[in-house]
């Protein structure tokens, strides 16, 4: 499922860039900077997205859609803070009301659904044999 929701965005992505001119552009870049050059970074690109799509997915079926989300949305945080340590840019009052509206719509989602209840992963247990199976 996930790999023909990605062909179909392709196609229509591919259709866009066509109708734009966008394509003929790419291929002069292709054709100036070498395609097998292009073409291993173009194969990292999409092996680092499957195993970040996968692993979404794996927790979801793990641990339910409230904590994929949340996991997601941490990771997308974090990403946004390691940017700021990384490359120095001024940190103004918005920046810091956004941080604690994040923070607490977080927290408040978490604890609204996920308080006591808790999905148990699921086993790999073997079920137990009947003495008539043989």
């Amino acid at each position: 499922m996930i790999f023909m929701s990605y062909a179909g965005g392709s196609l229509v992505l591919l259709l866009i860039c066509m109708a734009t001119g966008e394509m003929s552009e790419g291929l002069a870049f292709i054709d100036q900077h070498g395609a097998s050059r292009i073409n291993i970074v173009i194969f990292i690109y999409a092996a680092c997205g499957f195993c970040g799509v996968s692993c979404v997915a794996a927790l979801t079926k793990r641990f339910g859609a409230l904590t994929a989300a949340l996991t997601t949305t941490a990771r997308k945080a974090i990403t946004i803070l390691l940017s700021f340590l990384i490359f120095p840019k001024p940190f103004v009052f918005g920046h810091a009301c956004g941080a604690v509206l994040f923070i607490s719509g977080l927290l408040a989602r978490s604890r609204q659904r996920g308080g006591g209840e808790r999905r148990r992963p699921p086993t790999t247990e073997l079920p137990e044999r009947k003495a008539s199976d043989g």
